[in-house]
C-alpha cells in the first residue's frame, strides 16, 4: 500500500514538474518571440522614417527630389540599425543617476557614439570591401575618411532626443497595441520578404559597382554616378526616376556603357 502511494504521488510529482517545465518553456519562447518582433518592428519602423526623413533634407538641399539611399525601395538600414540601438538604450535602467538632466545627458552621449559608430562601420565596410562610397563628408570640417564627421555627430544626438522623448513612447505604446494583431505580423512579414528581395539584388550591382571600382582603379562615389546618370538622361531627354524603381537598371546599364573605358 505504501509502495502504491509512493508511485502515485511521485508519478504526479512528475507530471506536475512537467507541466511546470513546458510553462516555463512556452513563457520563455513567448517572450523571445515578443522580443525579436518588437525588435523587427523598430528595424522597419526607423528605416522607412529615416528614409523619409533623409529624402526631405537631400531633395531641399538638392533643390530636386533625390532618393536615399543605395536600395530600391523606402528603407535606410542604417537608420534600422540605429533605431534598434536607441531603442536599447533608452529602455536601459539607469535610475543610479538620480538627476534627470544628467541621466538624460548620459544617453544623448551614448547615442553619439553608437549611432557615430554604427555610420562609420556602414560606410566603412562598403569603402573597404566594396570600394563603394555611399555618402561623402569629405568637405566637412574634422571628417574622417569622409565617413563621419561631428557635424552628423551632433545631428544623430539631436535625433537620439526627438527619439527618447517623441518615438520611444510611440513606439512602445504602438506595438503594445499592435503585436497580438495578426495582420500587423503579416505586414511585418510582407516588409521583411520585399526587404531581403531588395537587398539581395542591391549586393549584386554592389559586386558589379566593385569590379567597376577595380577596373577604373579608383573609389567609386555612388551619389557621382546618379548625377552622371541624371545628366545623360536629360541629354536623352528622357525623365530620372527619382524614387528609383528603375535607378538600378540604370546603374547597372552606366557600368556597362562604361566597364571598358
Amino acid at each position: 500500500m505504501d509502495n502504491t502511494c509512493f508511485l502515485i504521488f511521485s508519478s504526479k510529482e512528475k507530471k506536475i514538474k512537467g507541466i511546470l517545465f513546458d510553462y516555463l518553456i512556452k513563457k520563455e519562447y513567448n517572450k523571445y518571440m515578443d522580443t525579436l518582433l518588437k525588435f523587427m518592428y523598430v528595424f522597419a519602423f526607423c528605416s522607412t522614417s529615416g528614409w523619409v526623413l533623409e529624402l526631405i533634407y537631400r531633395s531641399v538641399m538638392g533643390k530636386k527630389i533625390v532618393n536615399p539611399g543605395f536600395l530600391t525601395g523606402c528603407c535606410l538600414p542604417v537608420y534600422g540599425f540605429g533605431g534598434i540601438a536607441m531603442f536599447i538604450i533608452c529602455s536601459a535602467d539607469f535610475s543610479f543617476i538620480t538627476i534627470e538632466a544628467l541621466n538624460i545627458l548620459l544617453r544623448f552621449f551614448i547615442a553619439v557614439i553608437v549611432m557615430t559608430a554604427i555610420e562609420f562601420a556602414t560606410g566603412f565596410i562598403a569603402l573597404k570591401f566594396y570600394n563603394v562610397r555611399l555618402w561623402d563628408y569629405s568637405t566637412r570640417w574634422l571628417n574622417f575618411k569622409g565617413i563621419i564627421c561631428p557635424l552628423f555627430s551632433t545631428i544623430w544626438g539631436i535625433i537620439s532626443l526627438v527619439y527618447y522623448f517623441l518615438l520611444f513612447p510611440f513606439i512602445t505604446n504602438s506595438f503594445a497595441y499592435l503585436s497580438d494583431k495578426i495582420w500587423f505580423i503579416l505586414i511585418i512579414g510582407a516588409y521583411y520578404g520585399v526587404f531581403i528581395v531588395d537587398a539581395i539584388t542591391s549586393l549584386d550591382l554592389m559586386s558589379k559597382l566593385k569590379k567597376y571600382a577595380f577596373a577604373i582603379k579608383q573609389t567609386v562615389n555612388i551619389e557621382h554616378i546618379k548625377i552622371k546618370i541624371r545628366e545623360d538622361r536629360i541629354k536623352r531627354r528622357k525623365k530620372f526616376d527619382a524614387f528609383m524603381l528603375k535607378a538600378h537598371q540604370e546603374i547597372r546599364r552606366f557600368l556597362d556603357l562604361n566597364k571598358n573605358q
